[in-house]
């Protein structure tokens, strides 16, 4: 599955995409187990991301994320 690279946002940030062949959609929790191989990048993706969703994709899924870029 071709992925996209970044995409600007015209109010700013950028939004990313990652595929998967699994249509199992990724569950968050409030803390993964440390101890498994997996569930620990969606947990940083909803801790750090503005927006983020999963988008059903030719049998696979789509995770994506916002950020929003920040003046300081």
């Amino acid at each position: 599955m071709k992925q996209p690279g970044p995409r600007k946002l015209p109010e700013g940030g950028v939004q990313v995409y990652v595929g998967g062949r699994s249509p199992v959609r990724p569950v968050w929790y409030t803390e993964p187990d440390w101890d498994t191989e997996s569930g620990r990048g969606i947990f940083l993706i909803a801790f750090v991301a503005d927006l983020w969703d999963v988008t059903p994709r030719n049998g696979g899924k789509r995770v994506w994320a916002q950020f929003t870029a920040v003046n300081s």
